[in-house]
C-alpha cells in the first residue's frame, strides 16, 4: 500500500529568523540576575565581615549618620543607573492598585499595629526585648532617627532592586 504524496509534509528549508530584541532582553535579565547574586555574595561577605582573598569589612561603607553607603550605592545607585532610561514611575504610584491591594494593606497594617499593642502585655518579650524607655528622649530621638536612617539607606534599594528591576526584566522575557 502507497501513501499518497498529498498527506506528505515537507519541513520548512528556512531557518528561523532571528529575534535580537528578545535575545537583547534575555540578556539583560541574565546581567541583573546575576548582579543580584553578586551583590547579595558580595553584602554577605561585607556584613560577616569575612576574609577571603581580601577582608570584605572593610567595604561596610557607614556613614556617622547610620546611612548603609555600601547597600545603597550596590542596591540602588547602580541598578538605578541602568534602568533610569527605561524608568516606569507610574509603577512606584498607587494608580494601578485594585481593591484587593487596599484590602491587603489594611489588612497587614491592622495585624502589625495589634501585634504592636499587645508586646507590653507579653510579660516574656518585655523581658527580652528591653527597650529604651529607660533612656532620655534626646537619647531616644538619636536611636530612633539613627535607626530610620539605616533602614531607609538599605531598603529603599533592596525593593528598587528585588521588587521593581528583578520582576520587570523577567517579565518581559519570552520562554
Amino acid at each position: 500500500m502507497t501513501i499518497p504524496d498529498q498527506h506528505l509534509t515537507i519541513p520548512d528549508q528556512h531557518p528561523p529568523t532571528q529575534d535580537p530584541v528578545g535575545k537583547r532582553v534575555r540578556l539583560i535579565a541574565v546581567a541583573y540576575v546575576a548582579y543580584a547574586v553578586a551583590v547579595l555574595l558580595l553584602d554577605t561577605l561585607v556584613t560577616q565581615n569575612a576574609v577571603f582573598i581580601i577582608e570584605w569589612g572593610r567595604l561596610a561603607w557607614i556613614h556617622s549618620s547610620g546611612a548603609d553607603l555600601f547597600k545603597f550605592t550596590a542596591w540602588f545607585l547602580i541598578p538605578f543607573a541602568f534602568a533610569v532610561r527605561g524608568l516606569d514611575l507610574h509603577y512606584f504610584t498607587f494608580a494601578r492598585w485594585l481593591k484587593i491591594d487596599w484590602v491587603l494593606l489594611a489588612a497587614v497594617t491592622g495585624i502589625g499595629a495589634a501585634c504592636m499593642l499587645i508586646l507590653p502585655y507579653l510579660p516574656g518579650v518585655g523581658e527580652y526585648y528591653q527597650g529604651w524607655g529607660n533612656l532620655p528622649i534626646d537619647a531616644r530621638t538619636g536611636h530612633a532617627i539613627h535607626a530610620l536612617v539605616w533602614t531607609a539607606s538599605w531598603l529603599i534599594g533592596w525593593e528598587f532592586l528585588f521588587r521593581y528591576l528583578l520582576p520587570r526584566a523577567l517579565s518581559q522575557v519570552e520562554c
